[in-house]
């Protein structure tokens, strides 16, 4: 009979999160398991693709730290990383532009008592003259620029992360094509700690005195009662036609922006990152929710309802772009909570079970802030962070949404 496989923690998803987590866990010395049910980088999920957007510019001031956290990770990160000679991040700044000027105002508050860098733009017009490829916004638009933002370069930060996990050696074993079937404890602790067995499809058992559940959409197929809901969402590609300078990150005049109109529609966008003659436009939200997620991996990614939507937007606000059908879209998950707050939380009968989730398409930069909390909770250090608000059995209000 064999030897049974045993490790400090295993972490469950291999995507930003789950990976993100794996890395700041073994950093800290403990010999950490990582287990991937698809090939590593696929993209069924909510990791792939090339950018996301990174800013401090929220409505809620609790995000705040997190985003702070956010920025010096992946910078320390990149500097880790260097000998790969690929970027992580770029400071093309960010746009966020609100038909409210009071939220416009509540979040200029935000960023100044964090001492965030930023210019408050009030009107369509000041807009246009700072930025001219936005048109036809009136005044009652008002934006805030927020310099030191940009975007991640997304797929690059997913290789440098594991990467550099697997750099750590022996403290490390990442092992994807291998889908968790079951998570099971094994009463033997005096101090109510439960060894963690973890069963896959590969006939194999592991175990763990830790074990963190990081699967995005497959969350719920694993642990059935946490509140996280995924759904599709559409991400488009829209042709640049004029004045491409506009669009370029790295000439200065092109931030990802982010827009929120008065029916609650949030567009959002990054230049041009992905494609060289595209930026990605879409909107924050979601197109059908996912009851079956095999059918979401094996189904037809390229059909998304409401790209019709965002092309009458582009038409009256964005003349340089090809407004006419993006040149590509296709479907990915966000995972829900009824608030849009993250779940990161000890499971509420498992102490020794952790979970990180329900990131509502907001999760991804915070990858390493959220590795690092949970890898301090299992060494029993302290969380500088307010985690409160992040807790499984938290008080849900639905129409006190997190605000973007």
């Amino acid at each position: 009979m064999s030897k049974p496989q045993t490790f400090d923690t295993i972490v469950i998803g291999a995507g930003i999160i789950g990976s993100g987590c794996a890395y700041k866990i073994a950093k800290s010395g403990q010999k950490t398991l990582l287990l991937e049910q698809f090939s590593l980088g696929h993209a069924h999920g909510s990791s792939h693709g090339a950018s996301r957007i990174i800013r401090c510019t929220h409505g809620e001031p609790h995000i705040l730290p997190f985003a702070l956290d956010a920025f010096k990770e992946w910078e320390e990160l990149e500097k880790i990383d260097r000998n790969a000679g690929k970027a992580l991040i770029i400071k093309n700044g960010v746009l966020t532009i609100d038909c409210d000027w009071k939220r416009t105002l509540e979040k200029s508050d935000i960023l100044r008592s964090f001492n965030v860098p930023h210019e408050i733009l009030y009107g369509g017009s000041i807009i246009q003259r700072r930025f001219p490829q936005f048109v036809n916004f009136d005044k009652n638009y008002s934006a805030i620029y927020e310099p030191g933002g940009g975007a991640l370069l997304a797929n690059n930060c997913l290789e440098a992360v594991q990467r550099q996990f697997q750099a750590l050696g022996s403290l490390a074993t990442l092992k994807d094509n291998e889908k968790v079937l079951s998570i099971d404890s094994i009463p033997q602790k005096e101090d109510g700690f439960s060894l963690l067995e973890v069963a896959t499809n590969k006939g194999t058992c592991y175990y763990a005195n830790n074990v963190v559940v990081a699967t995005g959409g497959w969350l719920p197929n694993l642990l059935p009662n946490i509140p996280v809901f995924p759904h599709r969402v559409g991400v488009c590609f829209w042709k640049v036609l004029s004045r491409p300078e506009l669009f370029k990150p790295e000439n200065g005049t092109a931030p990802s922006f982010v827009i929120i109109e008065e029916n609650g529609q949030i567009f959002y966008s990054l230049p041009c990152i992905d494609y060289p003659n595209a930026i990605k436009l879409a909107l924050h939200g979601w197109d059908l929710p996912i009851t079956n997620m095999n059918e979401h991996v094996f189904g037809d990614k390229t059909k998304i309802s409401d790209w019709t939507e965002i092309s009458q937007y582009i038409s009256k606000h964005f003349p340089d772009l090809d407004s006419s059908s993006p040149m590509l879209k296709y479907a990915c998950v966000y995972n829900l909570t009824e608030d849009e707050n993250f779940i990161v939380d000890r499971h509420p009968q498992i102490p020794n079970l952790f979970i990180a989730g329900g990131f509502s398409g907001t999760g991804f930069k915070h990858a390493l802030t959220i590795g690092k909390i949970i890898s301090n909770w299992i060494n029993g250090k302290n969380v500088d962070f307010d985690m409160e608000k992040f807790k499984i059995d938290r008080k849900t209000n639905v129409l006190m949404k997190a605000r973007i």
